[in-house]
């Protein structure tokens, strides 16, 4: 499908799929503020009742898939470019990326400014050199002194350089290559990761109940 085509088509499918992204990340924070999803997890889980475990676990799931919807979208709204066309890619860069990575630099130096008023701050406790190269690294993304939620902005500001890239190397490599490398991707990034933690708790179980026994 050409790049035309897609500007002037209304893809609902992609509209709903926004709408659940955009559920979803408001769930994941309204989870992290209604329950312990990072540390007490587990005392927490066994102070709760059944039907209380079962709906946090279901929450914590579904407030994972906004990020990965996101990027999703992105990448079905943007991949489908001719990026070999030079216009194209620097029309992506200009209007895309730039622009972008512009508003994202205007917010950290706002929020960098407004944390600095905080006692905890880089220039009151290390002083006006400190705040200094504190902030030139807030804007590189190297030590940010900023609220923890700009991670998506490094974050997707890299994926956006990667697809003019990642577009004509699918296109060169074509279907059979890439159902390849997603199945590799899937073995490593998930099948492989679940085995060892199902293997960890199995043994962990394992363990106790020989302790028990004993």
């Amino acid at each position: 499908m050409s790049d035309s085509k897609i500007q002037g088509t209304r893809f609902y499918w992609l509209d709903i799929a926004r709408v659940i992204a955009i559920v979803a990340v408001v769930v994941n924070h309204a989870l992290s503020r209604s329950f312990s999803i990072y540390l007490d997890t587990q005392i927490e889980f066994e102070q709760m009742t059944l039907i209380e475990t079962y709906i946090k676990a279901l929450l914590y799931v579904f407030s994972r898939l906004g990020v990965p919807l996101f990027l999703m979208v992105t990448g079905t709204l943007l991949l489908k470019r001719d990026y070999e066309i030079k216009e194209n890619r620097e029309r992506f860069l200009k209007h895309n990326w730039f622009g972008l990575f512009r508003t994202t630099e205007i917010w950290l130096i706002i929020m960098f400014l407004y944390l600095q008023l905080f006692p905890s701050s880089s220039l009151r406790t290390g002083g006006i050199v400190a705040a200094i190269v504190r902030f030139f690294e807030t804007l590189f993304f190297v030590n940010q002194e900023t609220m923890a939620s700009m991670w998506y902005m490094a974050m997707i500001l890299v994926v956006y350089l990667m697809i003019p890239i990642l577009s004509v190397g699918l296109k060169k490599l074509g279907d059979k290559y890439i159902a390849i490398l997603c199945s590799i991707a899937v073995v490593i990034g998930m099948i492989m990761p679940n085995i060892k933690t199902s293997a960890e708790i199995l043994g962990g179980y394992r363990v106790n109940r020989i302790s028990a026994e004993c």
